[in-house]
């Protein structure tokens, strides 16, 4: 139903317009207007909140919100033309940026011979499965679903 798309404000909770002119969007003091996502087309990433799994929107990307406890939401590089692009979608294969920046040399140089899925989806809702960036793995943090980019018997046979 279309109640069931709101929720009343409380009286110590505030809602604001963030983002930029290209990606303006409404959030709450307690960002539970952007995690728990049903609609599967705005699902972005799965991670850990607070202890708990959830959902992150994909219009919660690079905005600088902690919401997961890995901060993975955050993990964003600027391309050039001033592209702020989430690391997962740097050489998908996906021309996310103009120019296609975001799949240029300057990050995709150096690929995996190993595919993975990664962590963020795309806009669709539908899961990356790609070849990953040498520089992502063992560098600490977990771009692929299942962590094979952090495990060792996965790379050295």
């Amino acid at each position: 139903t279309i109640n069931s798309l709101y929720r009343p404000l409380t009286r110590n909770m505030s809602c604001h317009i963030i983002g930029s002119r290209a990606r303006k969007f409404y959030v709450c003091d307690d960002l539970l207007d952007q995690v728990n996502c049903t609609d599967t087309t705005k699902v972005a990433l799965t991670c850990t909140m607070k202890g708990h799994q959830t959902t992150v929107s994909k219009f919660a990307l690079c905005l600088g919100i902690p919401l997961c406890d890995d901060h993975y939401e955050n993990i964003c590089a600027e391309t050039e033309g001033s592209c702020l692009i989430h690391k997962s979608r740097i050489c998908d294969g996906n021309d996310d940026c103009s120019g296609a920046s975001d799949e240029s040399p300057q990050f995709c140089s150096s690929l995996s011979q190993q595919s993975c899925t990664r962590r963020v989806a795309r806009d669709s809702g539908m899961k990356v499965v790609a070849p990953i960036p040498m520089a992502w793995v063992f560098d600490g943090v977990n771009d692929c679903v299942e962590g094979t980019d952090e495990e060792e018997s996965y790379w050295v046979k």
